[in-house]
């Protein structure tokens, strides 16, 4: 998406294609996309409801696609709002909408939220942008797969590796083709140590040191740390 805006009136044009502008929508035409949004916290909203003050209460920010409008971000904000405003019918709701989006754009913006919302979790965010079919995302899962294992964004199954944050950060810093080698190698000396443990051969203490030997550094030690503590049979 182009960083380039031309401003037209209230409506800034983010590219040729994409503009945004200030609206108030009816609090019940706004929706959530179950297929990139994180779920509600209804602690949180109730928390917000108690601290409510509308006159530091942000703007939504609203895709409105295919006729309908799906806020990327404010999904707490909104749910804050109805509750604050449930005796009503319908109210208005203050939105800055950005219109012309894709979904994979939408999906792209709602992992890149900053400020004062609730941080997006490494989780949420690496299945926003799998789901748009970012390169980078698309290829962490690949290598991860092809080591056996799966990387658990939003469910656990077979073998897989909780240590979302981490396998992130070796991924980056190695790349994808040591960070593929060294996922498969943990692999086959975790299966190994399931197999024997009955036999006291392998102990924990003892895979970490000879995978630690192997690679040298210390961002690798935290990572097998991470992975024997989250990897399940």
């Amino acid at each position: 998406m182009s960083r380039r805006r031309k401003s037209n009136g209230y409506r800034v044009w983010l590219n040729e294609r994409v503009y945004v502008e200030p609206k108030l929508i009816p609090a019940h035409m706004i929706e959530l996309d179950p297929d990139y949004q994180r779920r509600i916290e209804m602690d949180r909203v109730n928390q917000m409801v108690e601290e409510f003050n509308p006159l530091v209460v942000n703007p939504l920010k609203v895709s409105h696609r295919e006729g309908k409008y799906y806020a990327f971000d404010g999904g707490h904000t909104l749910m804050m709002e109805k509750k604050v405003n449930e005796a009503k019918d319908t109210f208005l709701v203050e939105c800055r909408v950005y219109e012309n989006l894709t979904k994979d754009e939408e999906k792209i913006l709602f992992a890149a939220q900053t400020g004062l919302s609730k941080p997006i979790s490494v989780n949420d965010r690496l299945n926003a942008l799998a789901g748009a079919n970012d390169p980078k995302t698309v290829d962490l899962i690949r290598a991860t797969n092809a080591a056996g294992v799966n990387l658990a964004i939003r469910e656990k199954k077979g073998t897989y590796l909780g240590a979302v944050r981490k396998a992130v950060s070796v991924y980056d810093k190695y790349g994808s083709e040591i960070y593929e080698e060294a996922l498969s190698l943990i692999n086959v000396i975790l299966l190994c140590r399931a197999v024997c443990f009955s036999l006291c051969i392998f102990e924990l203490h003892w895979i970490l040191s000879l995978c630690l030997s192997l690679y040298c550094h210390l961002d690798f030690f935290l990572f097998l740390n991470a992975r024997c503590e989250s990897v399940h049979f």
